[in-house]
């Protein structure tokens, strides 16, 4: 839900979609973290002040409504920082065009 309202911020409308996929993965030394993965609007080209944008308004958005995660943040912002990566319209990866939006992704690490 936090998510979704960061992405609504007026200053993402012509670039984004709305659509996101959240996915708990781990890093190459098996550190635990986040990823949101982002759609683009048609013909947006991604970039890297683009997505660390985002997620620094997915971070303020989530330490101002959700207490657990501001908690947690100020004791390990490093890892509690997603890490945002943005996608072209309609990728199969994540945004497969006729598909149900899928806000989750488990990994296999996550399903044991």
């Amino acid at each position: 839900e936090e998510v979704k309202y960061a992405l609504q911020h007026g200053s993402f409308e012509t670039m984004v979609t709305g659509k996101f996929t959240m996915v708990k993965t781990e890093d190459e030394r098996l550190n635990a973290y986040f990823e949101i993965n982002v759609e683009l609007k048609q013909e947006v080209v991604s970039s890297e002040s683009l997505a660390r944008e985002i997620e620094e308004r997915v971070v303020e958005t989530l330490r101002k409504r959700n207490m657990e995660y501001n908690d947690q943040y100020q004791s390990r912002p490093e890892m509690m920082r997603p890490r945002v990566r943005l996608w072209p319209h309609q990728d199969v990866k994540y945004f497969k065009p006729g598909t149900k939006q899928m806000w989750t992704k488990k990994t296999p690490s996550s399903l044991e």
